[in-house]
């Protein structure tokens, strides 16, 4: 049986509707069929046929040239592009010349050097600069899709670059709290506008990218996700003999020492628990002033040698830290859907988190009891105590549900595949416009378009185009 044609559009008979590509679609408002037949519809009629057949051809399994920008230091942008370069995709991670990358990435991955840049007296000048270090990286890489982790900087540069198509993924903090200028939300609306697709981990955070300039019917919900096979229960007596911590009750902090994640509150929390119970952490990342901040706070609410901060924990060992904890706790001021979050539902550990929309999709109906408010320390603290008092039924009765619900909506290669389609019908799109360049010719803007773009390109965003800066996304 041949494919099937529906209008303008082709479908092979067996391929996956993109509408179903993301989740609760009417929910959302995604009509990606919809928005596949507006980009048909506006080529010429005779090339109707011929970008029929690129669509088909793009539902297809082929190698894919993508090109990435993004913090290469991250296990969440380690994990992803190593999936697609592990798939037989040729991945390339740009980087600005000043970012020094750890070892560990796979040797499939290319490093690409943008060219010096900084910023210039005169704006537009940084501006040009910055265009031309990404259009002579993406002139030698040549690739099919780029794709930016992370809006601010590094969606600006996918933006200025003037290449298509192009996908951005918000994290979180770069929506919630880096657009609060308004030359930053107007290069962030232009960046997520001209996007191709905008990827979000979180309903909220999909609406959050919408409001800010995504275009609904361009917007997937897509998780970064969990090895489910890896993130399963198990016992940690090892690790518990190696921190010196037998016969306690503890409590794994996840997320990475920094003002967001609220350590401070923790530890007074801590504090009012009992003396068996024991904090964990890591020092991953974390600056040699909130470390200290940390120890300081330990001391002056007497738990010192209640807490354990371990230099580094590596991807592959933290399976080990959840099965090792009691109870998890993640209480930042704002969140997407964090890694850590997930990593503990899949080994099915109890959680105090912080209600925020995006944490309350995940645990709202199946565990309301450890949602806290922001800086609630006495919330807090009845939120541990009740979790560490759970019955063994109980807790076993909430790790099966808390790990159906990852086995079934973040496990990572299913979300990964997903994406993979999604490269793929970007690329078959875009592929009749540029047969025999690796850029491709940016549509005509609108004219609410040119005036954003004139604006911001007189007076672009602070630590934007000039500087990639991030904010702390730990786990």
């Amino acid at each position: 049986m041949g494919p099937r044609v529906t209008g303008n559009r082709i479908q092979p008979p067996d391929a996956e509707p993109l509408s179903k590509l993301v989740e609760d679609p009417q929910d959302l408002g995604v009509g990606w069929l919809d928005a596949a037949a507006e980009i048909t519809h506006t080529r010429r009629d005779a090339s109707f046929d011929s970008h029929r057949a690129l669509g088909y051809r793009a539902m297809l399994p082929r190698s894919l040239r993508l090109a990435f920008l993004g913090d290469p230091n991250s296990v969440h942008t380690r994990r992803w592009i190593s999936y697609f370069a592990a798939r037989g995709h040729v991945v390339h991670l740009l980087v600005t010349a000043e970012v020094e990358v750890a070892p560990g990435l796979p040797p499939d991955v290319r490093i690409g050097r943008l060219r010096p840049y900084g910023r210039r007296r005169l704006r537009p000048l940084g501006y040009l600069d910055a265009r031309r270090a990404m259009q002579e990286a993406l002139v030698s890489v040549a690739p099919d899709v780029l794709h930016a982790q992370y809006l601010t900087g590094y969606g600006w540069l996918a933006l200025v670059s003037g290449f298509r198509p192009y996908i951005v993924t918000t994290w979180g903090s770069d929506i919630y709290r880096s657009l609060g200028s308004i030359r930053n939300r107007l290069f962030g609306w232009l960046a997520l506008r001209r996007a191709w697709l905008v990827t979000a981990d979180s309903h909220d955070l999909v609406r959050a990218s919408i409001a800010a300039g995504g275009r609904r019917r361009r917007t997937a919900l897509i998780q970064f996700g969990v090895e489910t096979e890896r993130f399963t229960d198990g016992p940690a007596d090892d690790l518990r003999a190696r921190l010196g911590i037998a016969e306690r009750r503890v409590i794994f902090a996840p997320r990475q020492i920094a003002p967001i994640y609220r350590h401070r509150v923790f530890l007074e929390a801590l504090s009012a628990l009992d003396d068996d119970v024991v904090a964990v952490m890591s020092a991953h990342e974390a600056s040699p002033a909130e470390l200290a901040l940390v120890r300081a706070a330990a001391t002056e609410f007497g738990i010192a040698d209640r807490l354990v901060v371990v230099p580094d924990i590596a991807h592959d060992e933290m399976v080990g830290f959840y099965r090792l904890a009691d109870v998890v706790v993640s209480i930042p001021v704002t969140d997407a859907t964090p890694v850590s979050l997930l990593e503990a539902m899949a080994v099915g550990r109890p959680i105090v988190a912080t209600d925020l929309p995006s944490v309350r999709e995940w645990l709202g109906d199946l565990d309301p009891d450890g949602l806290v408010p922001v800086d609630d320390g006495a919330a807090i603290v009845r939120a541990l105590k009740a979790a560490l008092a759970r019955s063994p039924e109980t807790r076993q009765a909430l790790a099966v549900a808390t790990r159906a619900r990852v086995e079934e909506r973040a496990d990572h290669g299913r979300n990964m595949r997903r994406m993979e389609r999604l490269y793929q019908r970007a690329a078959g799109l875009h592929a009749g416009s540029r047969p025999d360049r690796p850029l491709t010719v940016e549509p005509a803007p609108s004219r609410r378009s040119r005036a954003v773009l004139l604006v911001a390109y007189f007076f672009p965003p602070v630590g934007g185009v000039g500087s990639v800066r991030l904010s702390a996304h730990a786990r």
